[in-house]
């Protein structure tokens, strides 16, 4: 998947979904080079909820997943936008 397939993914992504969540978190964190302690300073949130949220063993609220989609679409416009 590219970045600009990436932020579309975001983009069509239902936050209710938790499948989705899982998949876009960790689909993000490797095309975007982001470690679960980059991801936890990004959402404000510490690294071990991150590791959970990647390994789909909690999921936050939907809220929260909303405002990480916003948050992933919004770094990988910027890295779409430098290398362009």
């Amino acid at each position: 998947m590219t970045l600009s397939e990436y932020i579309g993914a975001l983009e069509s992504a239902n936050p209710k979904d938790e499948e989705v969540f899982h998949k876009l978190l960790n689909e993000g964190m490797t095309l975007m080079l982001l470690t679960d302690e980059d991801c936890a300073r990004m959402f404000d949130v510490s690294r071990p909820s991150v590791t959970r949220w990647r390994n789909a063993s909690t999921k936050p609220h939907a809220l929260v997943r909303k405002l990480v989609f916003a948050e992933l679409k919004s770094r990988a416009m910027v890295l779409t936008a430098h290398s362009a």
